[in-house]
């Protein structure tokens, strides 16, 4: 008796876990294959300061240019002659794809404007979320939060 109530445990679970799977699979769709897209920036983490909200920055990846309006905090180790800030549109220099865990793309861009180069990770998460890192050859890198969208 007592094997009959463990194996109707056993079985129990099993079709438990494989709901689980199944409507955790459901649920959590790959982003697409992208080649333009823009992500819009409401939260910044900078390296030596706190975490603070932000309104009206932006990323746009578009075919193999970057367009770029960011908020930068952080120390910069030499500084442009004619630096701007981080507001510019270039070609990229490289750009690497690929697949994260749970369906989310992964991005790596390269660019560079003037002396500085910088290195560009971007995270798009399959609920419209994203995480960008910004790392400069110059100063400090600096992380950013938003939602993308396909353009």
């Amino acid at each position: 008796m007592p094997n009959r109530k463990f194996f109707f445990c056993f079985l129990l679970a099993i079709g438990l876990f494989l709901t689980a799977c199944r409507t955790q699979q459901a649920v959590t769709e790959p982003v697409p294959e992208l080649s333009s897209f823009r992500v819009d920036v409401d939260f910044m983490h900078p390296r030596r300061w706190s975490s603070r909200s932000v309104w009206d920055y932006w990323v746009t990846v578009a075919n193999d240019s970057v367009e770029c309006h960011l908020p930068y905090m952080g120390v910069k180790y030499q500084s442009d002659l004619y630096d701007e800030g981080l507001d510019f549109s270039l070609p990229l220099t490289s750009f690497r794809r690929g697949r994260g865990r749970k369906g989310q793309a992964e991005m790596e861009l390269t660019f560079r404007r003037n002396v500085t180069g910088y290195r560009l990770t971007i995270t798009l998460y399959p609920g419209g979320k994203a995480s960008l890192y910004l790392l400069p050859t110059n100063g400090d890198g600096i992380g950013y939060d938003g939602e993308w969208k396909a353009l």
